[in-house]
């Protein structure tokens, strides 16, 4: 699935890339079947079916799905500021110091709101995250064409961005993980990344090729 999400547009969707999607689903079946067959025969199956009928665990994988969908903003923010306010390459960049700072800041300090809120942390992470893209979305569609926006509200914005994030993340993990035996943490926690991963290749902007041909994503 994630390969010809990637190279498919590039290559002008080839029946390769087609078939290949086409295949997933069933691909997907066929493993869930041999993992069953394999944890009921007594081996170690990859991925345990079992450690997934956990309650609540379906509903926090689905969240880590969707929580790295927003690779392609870094890519389509950047061009936005690169192509249609021609700012430097540098000045690019600086743009998005104030969310590397504060996504850097927002795991050293969960430990601190979660004496507070407990669980909470995630959801609260969450929609600041998502509070700052809404508002990041308004301030752009709001500026005149070809203006940048005043630099002060992109900074606090993208501040709180990289703290809801920085905050989502080890709390989402550890949301996840708890969720099944100590035994069964180290393939759960394998489980979340392999699910961050796919959430990125399904975040990204190879869907607009896939409707409007190639060439065409940007």
């Amino acid at each position: 699935m994630i390969v010809p999400l990637i190279e498919g547009r590039e290559a002008g969707w080839p029946l390769w890339s087609w078939l290949s999607l086409a295949a997933s689903p069933v691909l997907a079946l066929i493993f869930w079947r041999h993992e069953t067959r394999l944890a009921r025969a007594g081996g170690s199956p990859l991925l345990d079916p079992d450690a997934l009928r956990a309650p609540g665990l379906g509903r926090a994988l689905l969240v880590a799905l969707l929580f790295y969908a927003i690779g392609t903003f870094f890519l389509l923010f950047s061009v936005y500021l690169q192509g249609g306010l021609h700012a430097t390459a540098l000045s690019a960049s600086l743009t998005f110091l104030p969310f590397g700072a504060d996504f850097l800041l927002g795991p050293l300090s969960t430990p601190a709101p979660r004496r507070f809120v407990g669980g909470y942390v995630n959801p609260i992470g969450l929609g600041l995250e998502t509070a700052g893209f809404l508002g990041l979305a308004w301030l752009i569609a709001a500026a005149p064409i070809g203006a940048p926006p005043a630099p002060v509200l992109p900074a606090i914005i993208l501040f709180a961005i990289g703290f809801g994030q920085g905050l989502g993340l080890p709390s989402l993990m550890r949301m996840v993980i708890e969720r099944v035996t100590r035994a069964l943490s180290g393939m759960i926690a394998g489980a979340v990344s392999s699910t961050l991963q796919v959430g990125t290749a399904l975040g990204g902007d190879h869907w607009r090729g896939l409707l409007h041909g190639p060439g065409t994503a940007l």
